[in-house]
């Protein structure tokens, strides 16, 4: 089993790709052309790659660049261009790598059991994090889960999954005050792949619109508070100075009083 294990603090970062379907790139990777759909029917099958009739028109990488071509380049740092969300996990997340025994995965922690056809005796290995799982095709592993069976490759030459190097950057800036509130958790792990990540995960603008939101509650309640408070005082303030005003109203007529029994005497 070879892991690879990022730092892991309950949040998963990740790039959305999911804006074109399909993406056709020229071996330079100097132009590259866009499409929704796409029919391998009509297209001629090489060794390495697929004829294709062109119908859409091709973009230069250069003059217009697309957070994919970007990425294909192996850029060092996840390009502006490119949609970075951001979902905290409460489950474990493995991702099959097409035509290879090969796991991604995201979890706050796992134990993994792993039986191989070739080996009575079982091992556990305990993953964290973000990573990547090979196995090879006699074994077996068991998460709490999910269970991940191998298989027979076939095509290996044919199909290459690309996963980008490129260095996410530090999103927690932008969870100040608070987390997401959005949680990944088994009921919304349809699929439980990378896919359902898209649907709970929030980009980098709704965070800090939430942040924006959650300052603006924050300053509001502090605003109502502070004017509960002046206007307590105020509320005080003016019971005093009506008890002050009362006490003089009365000592006033108290003392008129004592005054005018002394005047009669005297006349």
């Amino acid at each position: 089993m070879e892991n690879k294990i990022n730092e892991f603090s309950g949040f998963t970062d990740s790039i959305d790709i999911t804006r074109y379907k399909y993406l056709a790139v020229s071996r330079s990777k100097e132009l590259y052309s866009t499409y929704d759909s796409f029919d391998q029917i009509n297209c001629k099958r090489s060794r390495d790659f697929l004829l294709c009739s062109e119908i859409h028109p091709l973009h230069p990488s250069s003059g217009k660049p697309i957070c994919e071509i970007l990425l294909l380049k192996d850029s060092k740092e996840v390009p502006t261009d490119c949609n970075l969300l951001r979902v905290k996990m409460a489950i474990s997340v493995f991702h099959k790598l097409k035509f290879k025994n090969e796991w991604l995965y995201s979890t706050e922690g796992e134990t993994l059991f792993v039986t191989c056809s070739d080996d009575k005796q079982f091992s556990s290995h305990i993953i964290e994090g973000i990573g990547k799982i090979t196995l090879n095709e006699t074994c077996k592993a068991y998460a709490t889960r999910d269970i991940l069976i191998l298989g027979h490759l076939h095509n290996q030459e044919e199909y290459h999954d690309f996963v980008p190097r490129s260095v996410i950057p530090d999103l927690d800036h932008l969870l100040l005050l608070t987390d997401t509130g959005d949680t990944m958790r088994n009921e919304q792990g349809i699929d439980n792949q990378m896919s359902d990540l898209i649907r709970v995960a929030k980009t980098q603008g709704q965070l800090m619109n939430d942040n924006l939101v959650k300052q603006l509650g924050h300053d509001q309640r502090r605003g109502h508070y502070l004017l509960y408070v002046v206007s307590a005082i105020l509320f005080i303030g003016l019971i005093i100075l009506a008890v002050k005003y009362s006490n003089e109203v009365i000592t006033k007529r108290v003392q008129a009083r004592t005054r005018r029994p002394h005047r009669e005497g005297m006349v």
